[in-house]
């Protein structure tokens, strides 16, 4: 069982938001008293996991989903609000501060038998805007070397019974490398499966660059590589495996880097954007920093114009962290092109109404050359923080 040995614990601390009728409040306990977690760990066999360090977790902001609901409830809030916490690899320290994610509370060894039982002050745990507790269960692999689970459930009542949770082992996943693309596969594991999550984040400071849904019977993934450019990835591949109105389990692998031998170039590296709404050029879409505090993080706009300084055949395009409202679950995009020599007379590349989800790519249905992109939006984007063309 080494590769189980150390476990923790996180608890999160928000409600259920964004799950239709079935949303949920943890009751409102006296803050000097004390509320109770126990449960049993299981591991991928159905043995007891004993004698294992677990933690107990933190978390302030709402990041509980249904597996099953619509994806922009998820990555408006999962990706907004926690950015890098799905990686292990970075959440291994105790010293956060209260308010931050991830707030290391406590840690308990589980007996002989798996079971553990955590005792917390109720005052200590943090709350969202709704009032509501959720616990998320994971066992300490790195990221890297180790996998590890996930099981998140919404506290309910002041002693809260886990039962018992089995682990499950999701496998390493192995990529190649295309003229075109990256290609991720993987083996199913023996436990069934209801998704996939896939996260891509930049190997050297661990911002996000792409995550997406994938449905059970998936275990191929093919994108672009001009959707990541010239950078070295960090890719992690998360199944949730359990899931209910109120709680959920995941098993993860661990992350891999990669780095493409012949990359993709961003064609609109560097590139001007302007709006009609905004009354200066926009230098922050296209300057390669996924993560960049400075770009216009409230753009309020319906058109964006990138100026690629010269013509240039381009294949498709990629938006990354766009967001419109909170409430808004589809959003209407057309892409236009203008060449150099006839500026004003764009013509129609592309035209979709999709369901709003932070990270798109727009394969064109053949090559146009043209230096003026236009993007047009259905309703106001409040954020978008990179535009890259091949």
């Amino acid at each position: 069982m080494s590769y189980w040995k150390y476990l923790h614990i996180t608890i999160f601390v928000f409600a259920l938001a964004g799950c239709g009728s079935k949303k949920s409040k943890s009751p409102d306990f006296d803050p000097e008293s004390i509320v109770q977690i126990k449960g049993q760990i299981l591991d991928p066999d159905g043995e007891p996991l004993s004698n294992t360090k677990i933690e107990l977790r933190n978390l302030r902001y709402y990041a509980y989903t249904e597996v099953n609901s619509p994806l922009p409830k998820f990555f408006y809030w999962m990706f907004w609000k926690l950015a890098f916490f799905m990686f292990p690899a970075y959440e291994t320290k105790n010293d956060e501060v209260k308010e931050q994610a991830n707030y290391f509370l406590s840690d308990v060894e589980t007996d002989i038998e798996g079971y553990f039982d955590f005792q917390i002050k109720a005052g200590n745990l943090l709350r969202d805007e709704l009032g509501g507790i959720n616990i998320n269960l994971l066992n300490a692999g790195d990221g890297m070397q180790d996998a590890y689970i996930k099981h998140i459930f919404v506290v309910s009542e002041q002693v809260s019974e886990l039962g018992s949770i089995q682990q499950c082992t999701l496998g390493p996943f192995s990529i190649t490398e295309g003229s075109d693309s990256i290609d991720i596969s993987w083996q199913s594991p023996a436990t069934e499966v209801t998704q996939y999550v896939l996260k891509i984040a930049d190997a050297d400071n661990n911002y996000l660059l792409w995550t997406d849904r994938f449905e059970a019977d998936t275990n191929t993934v093919s994108l672009a590589k001009a959707i990541f450019g010239t950078k070295t990835l960090r890719i992690a591949l998360e199944a949730y495996y359990r899931n209910d109105v109120s709680w959920t389990s995941l098993c993860l692998t661990p992350s891999q880097t990669f780095q493409a031998q012949s990359p993709v170039t961003n064609l609109a590296s560097g590139a001007i954007a302007r709006s009609p709404q905004i009354e200066f050029d926009i230098n922050s879409l296209t300057n390669d920093q996924y993560n960049d505090n400075s770009y216009f993080d409230a753009f309020d706009t319906l058109d964006l114009v990138l100026d690629l300084s010269a013509d240039r055949t381009i294949q498709g395009f990629n938006l990354h962290n766009l967001l419109a409202s909170k409430e808004a679950s589809s959003i209407e995009l057309t892409a236009y092109c203008a060449s150099e020599s006839d500026p004003e007379n764009f013509d129609v590349v592309l035209g979709r109404d999709l369901s709003l989800k932070r990270f798109f790519a727009y394969p064109l249905d053949a090559p146009v050359t043209c230096r003026y992109v236009k993007f047009r939006f259905s309703q106001s984007i409040s954020q978008l923080q990179e535009v890259t063309i091949w």
